[in-house]
């Protein structure tokens, strides 16, 4: 394309995008100041209408709040009295359609011209609502009046009800004053308003009930819902908010005009800035054209001196440069630049000569880097495996003899408050260790997120009961609420209570006095299945600068807080690359010295009830199962205390403490199941758990279920352990409540008494009630013991009989004690106690909040909640088998 042509076209697409962009900026500011003052004189239309109508309808509510003040008007005998004040009231007012006085039967005792005397008008919804308080009704047709007020063919009449309840000189109601306005009042408004706004041509004011249905305006739009974002018009709207002591009627009034009418004024504007335009349009081409040519004439005569190889030469001297000094120099350019081009094509071939060595060079640098990173993350991992080993073994001995000394019962005080010292701080090492290995399973991939149904109801009230006599100790607050949550949804339950548990754990650290509150509800934005779990406290809060280290790994928001509280710094990070890995994400905001908030959302869709663990376990014909346990251990302290826990849960123990023993003592005995360390001198777990599979597959028996007991729990070692044999892994320490958990799930059904050996009795459980979670009571049981347990009821008893005394009583302290009740029952099983608890301490603290219900619930729930207290407490001394004999008001729950 010519220079002519080019420059023709700029100027012309100039000049075109410079009328678009000036036709665009005019329409978007007139349109906008245009739209905003017709909506500005339509908001006010509006106010004033709805003004307007607030004020008729106080003054006809107060007309007839007035008229029956009057007692000694409204007496038997005096009908003729009251019909002509009724009648003159309507005689002051056109817009009385009809006003009339009805008895407490429902009869119309006297009327304006005698309309409906004697009529029933009991099932009237003014005279229900009249017989309460003053009202005024939403508008409605009367059919009863119609035939009287109207032709038999004559449209519906519509009218607006006030009434008001009639009381006789002693003070006692004695009938219902009501009168009907003829809705063509509220017309009549609209049109007084819309002469007050001539400028707006074609504009109209429409009145919609609550419901948003029009109930003033063209016939066409009446019980319709009208649309408040119709493109067609500009509109504006006002809401009746009552007048003095008239609530209102909950209408809005719509003032609306066609946008075409309102922009008309802008499309004349866009009419002449568009012929304009195009005038200027074709100006702009023709003055490009003409400066085009005056360019390109030397240009023309230096490309033709260029072609011809003149250029070569002494371009200062050649006839193509023109009178221009810029073709001049444009011409020495060419010549520079020819030259260098040489100079370039030489230099790159003398690079190209040594590229070839250059990549070779490199190849074999990044060949050796990759080898050293894979040998780094190899010594990373045999790091890890061996230092959790080392750490866990001793911790094992820590952690179970602090455990089986607890069991003692008659230990003295300072000896067992410096025993749960040693278990608190062993507990603490666990979770550094954990912490540690949990970041490197995220790091390598490794973490599966489970989808199942649980309770989310039950997992946060637990995880409030674990992390309650920390804060009590600490004489903090520990407030939880639910609110429009499903109870029961679909996730993955640990790896949520491992999140709530580390932001409720760090809540009650950094904080010192006041509180700590976690609220679970729903989000307001985004998926349906959105839910927000808040943790806030009122501890130390963070500057912006510290929030910024807050999730990173091996940090924390202040380097004296590793000092004064302990902790890795891994907690906040793991449980943040967790989340994400739900499809959710943690949120905090804080202010140094005021607090945290914790903001943690997922998509937690609702799901049935699950089935207990204790439930599947127990389906069996078995019921608890026992038998007999091939240990294997080369530790005699692990020994000790594995065995003490198993006995303790009603097993037979075979010790072993190497792997050769163990093939002897398999080959020599029969085994339910076998727990297997991994290293042990001679042939360690691994190699021991291969002998013992080939050995079965040689004598064709049945598999023993073989569990590995190792502290070396990384993902790697424990796909090893799985693909020589090993059917599950229990980490080291050993939890005992994990360990007989485990034991559960792999002995199988012939287990119990198969072998002779002691058989422990089932735990008493209540029968199946929604009320009560007998899993967790029979863990907690399991954990305190059964004088601990008894201890736990009589502290609930006393304050279920305080929340009896102060419910009756309607004391203010009533909230206070409800939401004591709500983590105590909980924790031990109560959860329908708990839950009670909750909604009455909702409801007292809600303005409107129907307290008495709640009241009621709680202490019918109480009541049950006692009886059941008192069927355990009987099982376990032996009178009856726990809800073998429930009575009806244990077994019973809400709403059977």
């Amino acid at each position: 394309m010519s220079l002519r042509r080019c420059l023709f076209l700029l100027f012309a697409t100039f000049a075109v995008a410079l009328i678009a962009a000036m036709a665009l900026i005019a329409h978007l500011v007139t349109s906008a100041a245009l739209e905003q003052g017709v909506q500005r004189q339509l908001s006010q239309a509006a106010d004033q209408m709805s003004e307007r109508l607030d004020f008729h309808m106080y003054e006809r509510l107060n007309d007839i709040v007035q008229a029956a003040a009057l007692p000694h008007l409204f007496t038997p005998g005096r009908e003729d009295s009251q019909r002509r004040y009724l009648e003159s009231l309507q005689r002051e007012d056109t817009n009385y359609a009809w006003i009339g006085y009805a008895g407490l039967d429902g009869k119309v005792i006297v009327s304006t011209g005698g309309l409906l005397e004697g009529a029933d008008v009991s099932q009237r919804e003014w005279f229900a609502a009249g017989r309460r308080a003053p009202v005024g009704l939403d508008v409605h047709e009367a059919k009863l009046l119609q035939k009287y007020l109207a032709p038999p063919d004559a449209e519906m009449l519509r009218f607006v009800d006030v009434a008001a309840p009639v009381y006789d000189v002693d003070g006692n109601l004695s009938g219902v004053l009501a009168a009907h306005l003829s809705w063509s009042w509220a017309d009549d408004v609209r049109r007084q308003v819309l002469n007050t706004v001539p400028s707006l041509d074609l504009s109209d004011l429409l009145i919609t009930a609550d419901n948003g249905t029009v109930i003033l305006g063209p016939r066409s739009l009446l019980d319709t819902r009208l649309d408040p974002k119709d493109p067609a018009y500009v509109s504006a709207s006002s809401r009746t908010r009552g007048f003095r002591s008239f609530a209102g009627l909950g209408w809005s009034v719509v003032a609306r005009q066609p946008v075409e009418t309102a922009l008309a004024p802008v499309r004349r504007a866009e009419a002449v800035i568009m012929v304009s335009g195009i005038a200027l349009v074709i100006l702009s081409g023709f003055l490009g054209r003409f400066i085009a040519s005056l360019i390109a004439r030397p240009l023309q005569r230096l490309a033709t001196s260029a072609g011809s190889g003149l250029l070569g030469r002494d371009a200062a001297a050649t006839p193509a440069a023109g009178t221009y000094r810029e073709a001049r120099t444009l011409a020495s350019a060419l010549n520079e630049a020819f030259e260098r081009v040489r100079r370039s094509e030489h230099e790159l071939r003398r690079t190209n000569e040594c590229l070839e060595d250059r990549v070779s060079t490199r190849t074999r640098q990044l060949e050796d880097a990759k080898q050293k990173a894979e040998a780094a993350m190899q010594a990373k991992t045999d790091f890890l495996a061996t230092m959790s080993h080392e750490i866990r073994s001793p911790l094992n001995a820590i952690l179970g003899f602090a455990d089986l000394i607890l069991d003692v019962p008659d230990l003295k005080t300072d000896v067992r408050r410096r025993v749960q010292l040693i278990q608190t701080a062993g507990s603490a090492l666990t979770t550094v260790i954990d912490d540690v290995l949990d970041w490197s399973k995220i790091e390598a991939g490794r973490v599966e997120i489970c989808d199942v149904p649980f309770d989310l109801h039950a997992l946060v009230l637990t995880c409030v009961a674990m992390m309650e006599p920390r804060a009590t100790g600490k004489g903090l607050s520990l407030v939880c609420t639910f609110g429009d949550v499903p109870q029961h949804v679909s996730g993955d339950e640990g790896r949520l209570r491992q999140i709530l548990l580390n932001l409720l754990n760090n809540a009650v650290k950094f904080t010192s006095a006041g509180g700590v509150e976690i609220n679970v509800r729903r989000r307001l934005s985004g998926s349906a299945d959105a839910l927000t779990l808040e943790v806030a406290d009122t501890g130390l809060g963070m500057s912006p600068e510290q929030l910024e280290l807050l999730f990173k790994r091996f940090s924390q928001a202040d380097s004296s807080i590793g000092r004064r509280f302990g902790g890795s710094g891994l907690g906040l990070a793991i449980s943040q690359q967790l989340a994400v890995m739900m499809g959710g994400r943690i949120e905090v905001s804080s202010e140094l010295g005021r607090g945290s908030r914790f903001l943690l959302t997922l998509d937690l869709p609702a799901s049935a009830a699950p089935q207990s663990a204790r439930a599947v376990l127990s389906s069996g014909t078995g019921g608890h199962k026992t038998g007999h346990v091939l240990l294997v251990e080369d530790l005699a302290i692990n020994r000790e205390i594995a065995t003490a826990m198993l006995e303790a849960g009603g097993h037979r123990v075979t010790q072993a403490v190497c792997g050769h023993q163990a093939l002897a003592a398999f080959e020599n005995g029969r085994f339910d199941l076998i727990l297997m360390d991994i290293q042990m001198p001679g042939m360690d777990g691994v190699a021991a758990t291969r002998a013992l599979r080939a050995s079965e597959r040689e004598r064709g028996v049945r598999p023993t279920p073989i569990l590995a007991l190792t502290a070396n729990v990384l993902c790697e070692e424990v796909e090893r352990f799985r693909g020589a044999g090993m059917d599950d892994v229990i980490a080291k320490p050993i939890k005992r409540d994990c360990l007989l958990a485990t034991l559960q799930m792999w002995l199988p059904e012939t287990a119990a008494g198969s072998d002779g050996g002691p058989t422990a009795a089932p735990s008493p459980e209540a029968a199946p009630d929604p009320q009560f979670d007998s899993e967790t009571y029979g863990e907690m049981l399991e954990v305190l013991g059964p004088a601990r347990i008894d201890r736990a009821f009589e502290e609930l008893r006393a304050m279920v009989a305080t929340l009896e005394r102060l419910g009756r009583n309607r004391d203010a302290a009533l909230p206070e004690a409800a939401h004591r009740l709500i983590s105590s029952a909980g924790a031990i099983g109560f959860t329908g106690l708990a839950l009670a608890c909750r909604e009455l301490e909702r409801a007292c603290k809600t303005q409107g909040g129907d307290v008495e219900a709640a009241l009621q619930t709680v202490l019918e729930t109480c009541s049950r909640a006692l009886a059941r207290m008192r069927l355990l407490s009987n099982a376990r001394a032996g009178d009856v088998r726990a809800g073998s004999e429930a009575p009806a008001a244990v077994s019973a729950g809400p709403g059977r």
